[in-house]
């Protein structure tokens, strides 16, 4: 069970303005342009001469999250898909029958190919977690590219694209301590863009990948190109950017960008006001669900159980099941987590909201501690006299549901690159 499906999608969300990149993502919408007095799809690539050749640079926005990989581009039709991947890997391993997961190995020019690995959830019970921490950090790990252009296979074979040789332009999240602003705008701090155009600007990696039927197609993917930008500030773009570039809402003036993150909580204050430049301050201002949910719950299971060295990834899965393997037995472990989200949830939210109470503003909740903490959020949205019907018009927050609450950011990504290629950035 993954964060983005332990949830049913909500129908009612809160304002989110028509006609926004966010709207068409919920939707299902396809994105149309205007290219030489045609209405065509958004599209999906850009064209590039490289050593002679015409290439098709295909768009992807991708949030690098401690806890999961979010991908998101665009279908042939123009509409925004989405992909969630835990960042989990684990080598693959040989049973006698039943069905196997879908199996990579990375291919040599010489042919050759390297040992076979799992990731994301079906890597959860042979596997272990990716490293966390900044991104030059987690570039550095030698499983990190692999995992990162398997991924992107993922999202392509998704977005409904055949296999073959793939070039992208990823447009690449990074954390919001590591942007400092300048007067030119926002800038990456020197040592990341250097660990990005060092370990993943212009690699070439080719797989074989084989499905859970055993059938094999070979794929690779070249990164031509990579720009970074903050990730939480991308997802607030989704929400408030049209397609065309224009501003999708004219009635919001302040947003408070809340982003309950695996391993940060980040909070925008954003002036939006029409017809003044977008303005916005970033404080980090909890150290995320990971770590101050999920681990304390950790910590509860092997002082209660006798357990040592529990992955991340399993004690989310533990958390959201309700249910963990303890001696080979399944236990229910609700009672755990009710005492665990007692003692920890009243904190979080304190840390979230403190110091900045800005009952003018719009408020926009999101991330994967959405998920984990909805009905907390709310009753605190009804203590700032948010209380939200639905003949509230328009709505008084935004809490966004799964999947959205953890993709959101990587489809802000994309929605930036593409109005960027187009010339409409700003």
């Amino acid at each position: 069970m993954s964060l983005v499906a332990s949830v049913p999608k909500d129908t009612h969300f809160g304002y989110i303005p028509e006609h926004s990149y966010l709207d068409h993502m919920i939707h299902t919408l396809p994105i149309v342009v205007k290219v030489k007095g045609k209405t065509v799809p958004v599209p999906a690539f850009v064209e590039a001469l490289r050593r002679g050749i015409t290439k098709h640079l295909f768009l992807i926005g991708l949030d690098p999250g401690n806890s999961a990989m979010k991908l998101a581009m665009y279908d042939a039709s123009g509409r925004i898909v989405t992909h969630y991947v835990p960042a989990i890997v684990a080598p693959a391993q040989e049973f006698g029958t039943g069905t196997l997961p879908v199996t990579y190995h990375e291919r040599f020019d010489d042919g050759s190919l390297l040992m076979g690995t799992w990731i994301g959830e079906q890597a959860l019970k042979y596997g272990a977690s990716l490293p966390t921490g900044n991104t030059a950090e987690r570039l550095n790990d030698p499983r990190y590219i692999p995992f990162l252009l398997q991924t992107i296979i993922e999202l392509i074979i998704k977005a409904g694209y055949p296999p073959g040789d793939y070039d992208v332009i990823l447009c690449l999240g990074v954390r919001n301590q590591e942007i400092r602003q300048t007067r030119e705008g926002s800038q990456v701090e020197e040592h990341v863009q250097t660990a990005l155009d060092h370990r993943l600007k212009r690699v070439s990696r080719g797989f074989e990948r084989i499905d859970e039927q055993g059938a094999t197609t070979d794929w690779r993917v070249t990164v031509d190109r990579v720009v970074a930008g903050p990730q939480s500030f991308a997802g607030f773009s989704l929400w408030y950017k049209r397609p065309d570039g224009k501003a999708a809402t004219q009635q919001v003036h302040g947003v408070v960008d809340l982003d309950f993150g695996a391993f940060d909580l980040s909070r925008l204050l954003i002036d939006c006001t029409p017809g003044q430049k977008i303005t916005h301050r970033r404080d980090r201002v909890g150290n995320g669900m990971m770590i101050d949910l999920i681990q304390p719950f950790a910590e509860a299971m092997a002082a209660r159980y006798h357990l040592t060295d529990i992955d991340d990834a399993l004690a989310l899965q533990w958390y959201l099941y309700g249910q963990a393997q303890v001696g080979g037995f399944v236990v229910n472990v609700n009672e755990l987590v009710a005492e665990v989200q007692a003692r920890q949830i009243p904190s979080i939210i304190a840390n979230a909201f403190k110091g900045q109470q800005r009952t003018t503003d719009f408020y926009r909740l999101k991330g994967g501690g959405v998920i984990l903490m909805k009905q907390e959020l709310i009753s605190k949205m009804h203590d700032l006299g948010r209380k939200q019907r639905e003949s509230d018009a328009p709505p008084k927050y935004l809490l966004l549901p799964p999947p959205y609450a953890v993709v959101e950011n990587a489809a802000g990504l994309l929605a930036n690159l593409d109005l960027m290629v187009r010339g409409l950035a700003g």
